[in-house]
């Protein structure tokens, strides 16, 4: 059996995962919409599930066509600083983390 480790960037994954729910809220809008015969909406409230990152990689691993086993998963997160926070999606986070540091990595 095959060994396999799986490295998630935080950042990309997380907006590819808003704009793929976000694409699939407007589309499955404009189908309703146009099955109604109301106008087609150009925006829509986007719910975006929370995923569990334990899950993720044994999924990933799963879709490889020889059987793997997965060893280790590294999560990479950027360190917050005052350009992350600009961001308007994030501006409601602090930087004060008190006697803890951030992660910039998680492995299991």
């Amino acid at each position: 059996m095959l060994r396999a480790m799986v490295f998630i960037d935080f950042e990309n994954f997380d907006i590819s995962k808003y704009n793929y729910y976000r694409t699939k809220c407007l589309e499955d809008a404009k189908n309703a919409a146009l099955a109604a015969g109301i106008s087609v909406p150009t925006h829509v409230q986007t719910v975006v599930p929370r995923l569990d990152f334990n899950k993720i990689p044994k999924e990933v691993v799963n879709l490889l066509s020889n059987p793997h086993t997965l060893v280790k998963t590294f999560l990479f997160a950027p360190k917050p600083d005052n350009f992350l926070i600009t961001d308007s999606k994030k501006s409601s986070l602090s930087l004060d983390y008190g006697s803890e540091k951030p992660r910039l990595f998680y492995g299991y």
